[in-house]
């Protein structure tokens, strides 16, 4: 759906102040430690095309209960080799130390009934009360889970405390997780001369095409760090001067189309393997299984690359898609991409941040997959929205990837839209709050629009109330009334000018790689 006004501006008045912004924290020696989540991107996450078959285990034969019997070696050994299963998470649980074997034994002779949980973010009995199937037959749930239920897309609930937890990461472990902050450990220094790689980035023509964006944002990042780059799909040909192999989305690379060849093509255990989904969705775990044994596993949540050396990737962390020197938005060829534009009288300049905030002819952009959240969200602004000119983009929700096709914004004209508008309003699609990394930071920051955004989990070195506004859905519009009054050009000016100076001196990508590389050409352990 694609929805505009273009009545003249109302005035008004007396509406609350805005969160005060906060100080900045003291950056880090190397570029100021910050990261996102991809969480909702403006593209549909992957659907259950991507799902096998799913199996109906009600009618399996009944197993005698874990708690009356010893551990079956083969379910012993299908979790341990799944990697998933948290080793330190669960003796901290249990309260004493026993090798790996014997916490798997433990946890499925008693702990699973006990209520203890193999890594942080497997509910057993959460997992159990949504598959009444799995429930009927007996089955272990996480060995269900393993052995069948990735495979065949099972809906994954959270723990109801895993947002707690993840709330209350210290910034300072975030920090600690951050690419550049573990190779500056090792010894990088970007000041250095750095020997250039030739990478070849991959990412499924198939799929999500969020994840290309982000896959043609490396592309940006490394060759902005000097390297020679092929930005290559599924139906590519490898060239033969690849030093290094880099896999967006492995759990849609290695699977769609021609993907499966390419299993025994591309070396994983000397690849970088960057993680688009986050925890609690069906395709996390997929995710991770496809990036096993990968000689770096990268992720675009902070919170999400903490999980990681626990679920069996020492060599990991998050890695922030900062801007890349020279990057423009995309050309006015925009209006035969994208309906509902004709009678928006878009600014001739295109480039990023060129247009003055107080001159950009959208007030309010919203872009994003529309969920029943964001669907009664959106209801509830309207009477707000209503008052000024504004571009809506919300197609519902796809039964297969999204591939690009005319009503489905790339990432070029997204940031065109963006740079085109005052105020980009941010809308988690569901209750978990990550931080939407891309509209905040790419669309929003980057392309000098305000964010007003729902709160999120903590991202170091972007600070609410100083990098974007934050407001719950009630406090929305008297944010976006006041930003579009007589103040609000003053109030963009100095929001928009702090984010431009810290993500230019902060998170540039081409830093980011550079430290990536760094890391990943020395041997051991990233967590070292």
């Amino acid at each position: 759906m694609s929805w505009r006004r273009t009545e003249a501006y109302p005035d008004f008045a007396g509406t609350p102040p805005l969160d005060p912004p906060v100080a900045l924290a003291a950056p880090v020696t190397v570029p100021d430690p910050v990261h996102d989540p991809v969480v909702d991107p403006i593209a549909e996450p992957i659907t259950d095309h991507f799902a096998g078959p799913v199996a109906d285990h009600s009618a399996d034969p009944a197993v005698e209960p874990m708690s009356a019997q010893t551990a079956e070696p083969e379910h012993v050994g299908s979790i341990r080799d799944s990697g998933l299963f948290d080793h330190a998470f669960y003796t901290e649980q249990l309260g004493r130390v026993l090798d790996a074997d014997a916490c798997v034994c433990h946890y499925l002779i008693e702990g699973a009934g006990a209520g203890l949980r193999p890594n942080r973010l497997f509910d057993a009995a959460s997992y159990l009360a949504t598959h009444a199937d799995v429930a009927a037959s007996g089955i272990d749930a996480f060995f269900h889970y393993v052995s069948y239920g990735i495979e065949e897309g099972r809906q994954l609930d959270l723990p109801a405390n895993v947002l707690g937890e993840l709330q209350r990461l210290p910034l300072e472990t975030l920090v600690q997780h951050r690419v550049a902050v573990q190779a500056q450990a090792r010894g990088f220094d970007p000041a250095q001369p750095f020997a250039p790689e030739t990478v070849a980035i991959f990412a499924s023509s198939l799929g999500n095409f969020f994840f290309r964006q982000i896959a043609d944002r490396l592309a940006a990042g490394f060759r902005a760090a000097g390297c020679r780059v092929y930005r290559l799909d599924q139906n590519s040909q490898r060239p033969d001067d690849v030093t290094l192999d880099f896999v967006v989305a492995p759990h849609e690379f290695f699977l769609l189309g021609a993907g499966p060849r390419w299993r025994n093509t591309i070396d994983v255990t000397r690849s970088v393997v960057f993680n688009t989904e986050q925890p609690g969705t069906p395709w996390y775990f997929r995710a991770l299984r496809y990036g096993a044994g990968a000689g770096m596993l990268v992720d675009l949540s902070p919170q999400s690359a903490a999980l990681l050396p626990g679920l069996g990737f020492p060599k990991s962390g998050f890695l922030p898609l900062g801007p890349v020197a020279g990057t423009a938005a995309a050309p006015e060829s925009i209006r035969d991409c994208v309906s509902g534009l004709e009678d928006v009288p878009l600014h001739p300049e295109s480039g990023r941040g060129d247009i003055r905030w107080e001159e950009r002819p959208i007030d309010v952009l919203f872009l994003g997959t529309l969920t029943p959240r964001r669907s009664e969200a959106l209801a509830r602004l309207a009477p707000t929205l209503a008052r000024h000119r504004c571009f809506i983009h919300a197609p519902t929700g796809f039964g297969r990837p999204l591939r690009g096709a005319k009503g489905q914004i790339d990432e070029a004209h997204s940031r065109y839209l963006a740079a085109q508008s005052k105020i980009l309003v941010n809308i988690h699609r569901g209750e978990f709050p990550y931080f939407e990394w891309h509209r905040i930071v790419m669309l929003g920051a980057e392309q000098g629009a305000v964010v007003v955004s729902e709160r999120s989990l903590p991202v170091p070195g972007i600070q609410p109330g100083c990098h974007y506004v934050p407001a719950d859905i009630e406090a929305m519009p008297a944010a976006i009334e006041r930003l579009l009054g007589d103040e609000g050009a003053g109030l963009a000016r100095t929001i928009t000018a702090r984010c431009r100076a810290d993500l230019a001196t902060h998170l540039d990508l081409g830093v980011e790689l550079r430290a990536l590389m760094y890391l990943h050409r020395n041997a051991g352990t990233a967590h070292a």
